[in-house]
């Protein structure tokens, strides 16, 4: 990665930074449950971003169940949030000239 430091524009490079600090935020998750008299609602914070899931009154005594409702809702949300992040990075890719763009993005 650091050789394209050089080949990247001032304003790519001081972006650059932030975006894989972000991505790091990515492995950053919590997790807290509550319920109500119909569902269980998980709130859960992935890199920065609030998340609610609202589940089902029947998952409510089932512990391993929920827990994996929540871990597939987490891995839904890290895959959108990975994707919305793989665009932004390609359109600063796309501002660089034809002949400096990395083969791979």
């Amino acid at each position: 990665m650091a050789g394209i430091w050089g080949l990247l524009g001032k304003e790519m490079q001081e972006k650059m930074p932030a975006l894989m600090e972000s991505m790091k935020a990515l492995q950053e998750k919590t997790v807290s449950a509550s319920s109500d008299c119909k569902r269980v609602t998980a709130v859960y914070t992935i890199a920065g971003r609030m998340q609610e899931l609202r589940i089902s009154e029947d998952l409510k005594g089932q512990k391993e169940l929920l827990e994996l409702v929540i871990q597939d809702a987490m891995e839904n949300a890290l895959v959108e949030i990975d994707r919305e992040r793989k665009i932004e990075l390609s359109k600063m890719v796309e501002q660089l000239p034809p002949g400096m763009r990395p083969p791979n993005l």
